[in-house]
């Protein structure tokens, strides 16, 4: 069973099938620069009823690796998230997975990278943070990995992190690239120089699925995924 119809619902469309005994729940707030209290109780009542309603199967979260990251603490936005996260806790047969930035066709247009790529092709101006680092994943690679995860029988919280993770401006220069257009941008002091660690048994399964583990990890996800024209 799969809630949602965003990036990662659509993703997992074609697995209804495998899915019957499993709550795929991918109906969260993605926004995180959101501060709507509507939108987040909205999530957290939708959380309850699906839950309840559906109590023998495997409940499977979409989190964020940004509950760990320094520069976010105390946003609105991931002190949501880490409530969702004890709720779930609490509860029996939950698996939850903490998510870096996704990438995939579409998707939401304020995700960083449908963000910066706008801003670039539109020739607009933007300000990006001199210490900020953010990891990424393809689509199909999280996919994959959540499959694999549930064919396990996994449970409890797992950080689903690339090995590399990406300066701001190392990603702008990427989209430079596959845009074949300057940025305009400033660089303002911020952020923090945070990269999620990512454990040995994922690192096994990432070389069990053939997932790329080098650091032109972001170039190659890029070019499968990104609009150029």
């Amino acid at each position: 069973m799969i809630i949602g119809k965003g990036l990662i619902a659509s993703a997992f469309a074609d697995q209804e099938e495998m899915l019957e005994d499993v709550v795929l729940f991918a109906s969260g707030v993605s926004d995180s620069s959101c501060r709507d209290i509507e939108e987040f109780e909205r999530e957290k009542q939708l959380v309850r009823s699906i839950y309840s309603a559906h109590k023998g199967k495997l409940f499977v979260y979409f989190s964020t690796i940004s509950i760990l990251d320094p520069s976010l603490q105390g946003s609105a936005y991931t002190e949501h998230k880490k409530g969702i996260e004890r709720a779930l806790m609490g509860l029996d047969n939950t698996l939850i997975l903490r998510c870096p930035n996704i990438i995939g066709k579409g998707g939401n247009p304020k995700t960083l990278i449908n963000y910066l790529a706008h801003c670039i092709r539109s020739d607009k101006g933007f300000e990006v943070w001199s210490n900020a680092h953010r990891n990424f994943l393809g689509m199909n690679d999280l996919k994959k990995i959540t499959l694999a995860l549930i064919e396990r029988d996994k449970r409890g919280i797992r950080a689903i992190v690339h090995p590399y993770s990406y300066s701001i401006s190392e990603i702008v220069i990427e989209l430079e690239k596959l845009l074949r257009k300057k940025a305009r941008f400033s660089v303002a002091e911020g952020g923090a120089h945070y990269v999620p660690e990512t454990d040995v048994e994922l690192m096994e399964l990432f070389n069990e699925l053939n997932i790329n583990t080098s650091s032109g990890y972001l170039e190659h996800v890029l070019s499968t995924y990104l609009e150029t024209k």
